[in-house]
């Protein structure tokens, strides 16, 4: 599965990536508007538009994500799951990835 973000008046892709997406939850740009954030399954995933780069993978211990929502400053993520727990997922406290990696393009 590919996804891709669009300038809206050209529609010339911006960004675009499989990362070995089979499905795809839910989908939201950061509060800021300088990440791209996809739940799929247990993984949530965060990319940086700007360099096309995935920048955090946050796996869910033994669940499903069915939804999230930033946090009106993107510092916290809450993610729904299929068990109907609700995750607080700090971005902040969470360490980057040591070595953000390409999508798979």
């Amino acid at each position: 599965m590919k996804v891709s973000v669009a300038n809206e008046e050209t529609l010339t892709p911006i960004f675009e990536f499989e990362d070995g997406l089979t499905t795809l939850n839910a989908i939201a740009f950061s509060p800021d508007g300088t990440k791209l954030a996809v739940l799929t399954g247990p993984d949530f995933r965060v990319y940086d538009i700007g360099t096309g780069l995935r920048i955090d993978l946050i796996t869910i211990a033994d669940d499903i994500g069915t939804s999230f929502a930033f946090s009106p400053d993107g510092d916290q993520v809450y993610i729904g799951t299929l068990s109907g727990k609700i995750d607080l997922i700090d971005l902040i406290l969470v360490p980057p990835m040591t070595e953000p990696t390409e999508a798979q393009q």
